[in-house]
């Protein structure tokens, strides 16, 4: 399946972009999943969220870092059909997690240079790193730091020993 978020602009016409969608799916042989997503004040809601979550818009191409709450529209230009991996939009709540100290059940932990580190508990203590959708992605003991640099960005959960569950966003 693919889809666009194009839809919710208030600025593009929605039934073009899902003939196109179409067209595509027909071509390449993938499903379309036809959207609206200006229905139900969702061009609204993306903006409070935006708000609420501090969001970025990284343009690799142009090599702009932009604020989503500090503008109302964001125009750019391309001469390509397709701009893989052009944009990429983060939360800067992320660097503020990663700078703090962070405390669970008496666990202090912190990301630092790609390692997560985590005070009080004994070396060589089992953990288990959990994506969000509860899948086991590594199982290891702990010794000085765990290497989560090769980690997407995004949420994850640590199972410390038999009891303590450590969520941390990187």
């Amino acid at each position: 399946f693919f889809a666009t978020t194009l839809t919710l602009s208030p600025y593009k016409k929605t039934s073009w972009l899902n003939e196109i969608g179409e067209n595509l799916s027909e071509k390449y042989q993938a499903n379309y999943l036809y959207s609206d997503f200006k229905k139900k004040n969702g061009y609204k809601r993306s903006i409070e969220l935006s708000k609420e979550y501090n969001l970025y818009l990284i343009d690799k191409e142009d090599k702009l870092n932009i604020n989503l709450n500090e503008i109302s529209l964001y125009n750019f230009h391309s001469s390509k059909i397709t701009d893989n991996n052009r944009f990429e939009i983060y939360l800067a709540k992320r660097i503020e997690l990663s700078e703090n100290t962070n405390n669970v059940n008496n666990i202090n932990w912190y990301i630092c240079e790609g390692k997560l580190f985590i005070d009080n508990i004994s070396e060589e203590a089992t953990l288990n790193i959990y994506s969000i959708d509860g899948k086991l992605l590594y199982k290891t003991l702990y010794c000085n730091g765990i290497d989560i640099s090769t980690l997407s960005t995004g949420i994850y959960f640590i199972k410390v020993g038999d009891n303590n569950i450590i969520k941390f966003l990187k």
